[in-house]
């Protein structure tokens, strides 16, 4: 069994092209402008600059393709979205016509990891400062899938830039939540991570998976959210690290 995360990837992208392996290695997730096009369009940083917010719309495109590409045969699935997971909408990227419509900028996606090269990989192979959050890349089996975890700050007025972490874990597992570990960033600032495990091929609409089902499936995960967090919330801000679900 291949548990290095670095070698899993490069075996499943031996037949992509070189322009999608660029495309993998340029998206830098708190950097990248295909980043805050899928999640923040509404962007100052677009709004000023318009040519910028369409360049990066046809990457966010291409990198669907590459997603949704027959040449992947290990499904990774990254979960992401916004930094508050109350507000969890499943459904694919779908580029919003109006701008006015502030709902459309919650929509959330499932993508590739990105670390392609070495030296990102390995950020995914220890653990990170924070400690135990990524400790479970050291054991990932081939034809894994990924966790989502979100990123709560206690203050929403708080303009802090909040990251997103993602691990592996066996694929064929339901959704549940699997954990929350609380990380106090600033003084002011104290963020609870969400590892939620999701069941795979719940996010597209194909053969197998109609988009009612996809409706239903998140219909039932944000239930489950809603009814756990209340009591763990209140665990995780007292600082204990809270048991697995």
């Amino acid at each position: 069994m291949n548990t290095n995360l670095k070698d899993i990837e490069l075996k499943e992208r031996t037949d992509f092209i070189p322009e999608d392996i660029q495309l993998i290695k340029d998206w830098i997730r708190e950097e990248s402008d295909i980043n805050d096009v899928l999640c923040q369009p509404e962007s100052e940083l677009f709004n000023a600059d318009r040519e910028r917010l369409i360049k990066n719309i046809a990457k966010a495109n291409q990198l669907q393709r590459v997603i949704l590409s027959e040449t992947l045969n290990t499904e990774y699935i990254v979960f992401r979205g916004t930094n508050n997971i109350e507000q969890v909408r499943i459904q694919p990227y779908i580029f919003p016509g109006d701008y006015s419509d502030k709902t459309a900028y919650y929509s959330e996606c499932a993508f590739l990891p990105f670390s392609y090269d070495l030296e990102v990989a390995i950020k995914f192979s220890k653990p990170s400062l924070q400690g135990h959050l990524i400790i479970l890349t050291s054991f990932i089996p081939k034809g894994c899938h990924a966790l989502y975890i979100g990123d709560y700050p206690v203050n929403d007025s708080d303009n802090e830039s909040l990251r997103e972490r993602e691990i592996l874990l066996p694929k064929d597992l339901k959704y549940k939540i699997v954990e929350l570990v609380p990380y106090q960033v600033t003084p002011t600032i104290r963020i609870v991570f969400y590892f939620i495990l999701f069941k795979p091929m719940i996010f597209w609409g194909n053969d197998i998976t109609s988009q009612a089902k996809i409706i239903e499936y998140s219909t039932k995960i944000k239930k489950e959210i809603e009814d756990k967090l209340p009591n763990i919330k209140m665990e995780a801000y007292n600082g204990k690290k809270c048991t697995p679900l």
